[in-house]
C-alpha cells in the first residue's frame, strides 16, 4: 500500500482521538503533572481552588492543541512508513510516473519468475544480491527494470539456475518423504539409468 505525502491513516479526526483517549481530564491530569504553577498551587489545593481552576482554564486550549497535533502525527504518512504499514510515501505530482516504473519492474521480474516456475520472493532475493553486485540501486524501480533489460543474458542464466536449484530442492522433499525400502528401489532406478 502507498500514501499521498499529506494523507492520513486514522479512521477518527485527531479531535476525535483526543475526546477518546485524551480526555479533559487526563489534559488536567498531565496539567498538574508537568506545569510548575499548579504544582505549587497543589501544595494547598483547599486554600487556592479558585486559582487552581483558573490556571487549568488558562492552559486547557494549549494542551488540547497539542493533543490534537500529537495525535495527529500517529496518522501521518512518514509514521505509516516508519511501522511499515505502507510501502512507500508517494508525492501527488511523481505518481504517475512512479507507479510506471513499479508496474515495469514488477511485469519483469514476473516474467522471469514465470520462465523459472519459481517463487516470485525467490526471484527477487536471487536478484537482489545480483544487483547489489553490478552495483544497482535496488530501490530504483527504472534502475532495476533498465538493468534487468540491459543484462538480460547474465539475468537469465541466474534465473535458470533459479529454476536448477528449485528442481533439486523439490526432488530432496520429495525423496525425504520416502521410506528407506523406497528410496533404495530408487537409488537402484538410477543406477541402472546410469549404466544405460
Amino acid at each position: 500500500m502507498y500514501a499521498d505525502e499529506e494523507s492520513r491513516g486514522g479512521i477518527l479526526e485527531p479531535p476525535g482521538i483526543c475526546e477518546v483517549k485524551f480526555r479533559d481530564k487526563d489534559q488536567k491530569a498531565a496539567m498538574h503533572r508537568l506545569d510548575p504553577v499548579l504544582l505549587e498551587l497543589d501544595q494547598e489545593p483547599e486554600a487556592n481552588q479558585a486559582e487552581i481552576a483558573a490556571r487549568e482554564a488558562q492552559l486547557l486550549p494549549m494542551y488540547t492543541q497539542v493533543a490534537h497535533e500529537f495525535a495527529d502525527l500517529h496518522d501521518r504518512s512518514g509514521r505509516m512508513l516508519a511501522k511499515g504499514v505502507i510501502r512507500d510515501v508517494v508525492k501527488w505530482e511523481n505518481a504517475r510516473k512512479y507507479f510506471f516504473d513499479r508496474l515495469q519492474r514488477r511485469l519483469t521480474t514476473d516474467d522471469l519468475g514465470v520462465e523459472c516456475n519459481a517463487n516470485r520472493s525467490v526471484v527477487e532475493e536471487r536478484l537482489l544480491s545480483l544487483a547489489l553486485q553490478n552495483g544497482v540501486e535496488w530501490d530504483d524501480d527504472a534502475a532495476v527494470t533498465k538493468w534487468l533489460c540491459d543484462d538480460a543474458e547474465m539475468v537469465k542464466s541466474e534465473v535458470s539456475s533459479i529454476e536448477h536449484d528449485a528442481k533439486i530442492d523439490n526432488a530432496i522433499q520429495t525423496l525425504g518423504k520416502l521410506d528407506e525400502k523406497a528410496l533404495q528401489h530408487v537409488l537402484e532406478k538410477f543406477s541402472q539409468a546410469g549404466t544405460n
